[in-house]
């Protein structure tokens, strides 16, 4: 893998899919700057790599397995639209 190539914030936004596929296909690696500090990198995974490598997590005996029991939701005061912004409004004399 050669040396990291330096490319700006804007650069990247606006050809996102052509770095993603150079870094993937010529095992290339991006460093995006903003105002001359580096905020991200960008490193291509090796061919084969699973989604579960990548996670780090156990492969999943379904999808039922990966669901989080879900809380009690907890009662409370129902706010409507109208009134949170009446309120708002009232506050800072709208």
């Amino acid at each position: 893998m050669s040396s990291p190539k330096l490319i700006n914030i804007r650069e990247f936004r606006t050809d996102m899919t052509a770095f993603l596929k150079d870094a993937q296909e010529r095992d290339i690696q991006f460093i995006i700057m903003r105002h001359a500090t580096p905020v991200a990198r960008v490193i291509p995974f090796d061919p084969g790599t699973t989604l579960e490598e990548v996670m780090g997590v156990k492969a999943a005996a379904g999808r039922s397995a990966q669901k989080k029991p879900q809380k009690p939701v907890k009662k409370g005061k129902r706010v409507r639209r109208k009134e949170e912004t009446g309120g708002l409004r009232k506050m800072f004399g709208f």
